[in-house]
């Protein structure tokens, strides 16, 4: 994966104080609400599918992929774990 994308289900304050620190600028960091606002969850997985990102998202709506990481505060090592290790992947 070349980047995140953050569904509107996570703080774009999350984004840009921690993601971003953490990621960029090795890798792109985007929100939803930058790029596309009223995007539905299929057309926000279609979007990362067709442009190498991983869905970074609260959602438990969200369709279940491989390109989809879920966030909480509980895991949120774990999180950037696995982001690391999809992100290096590729």
């Amino acid at each position: 994966m070349m980047g995140l994308i953050n569904d509107e289900c996570v703080a774009y304050r999350t984004v840009h104080w921690h993601l971003k620190k953490k990621f960029s600028p090795a890798y792109k960091v985007l929100h939803v609400s930058d790029i596309m606002p009223s995007a539905s969850d299929y057309e926000v997985w279609d979007y990362a599918k067709r442009n190498d990102l991983v869905v970074v998202t609260q959602d438990k709506k969200f369709p279940d992929e491989d390109n989809v990481v879920r966030l909480n505060k509980k895991n949120l090592k774990q999180v950037e774990r696995k982001l690391v290790a999809l992100l290096i992947e590729c």
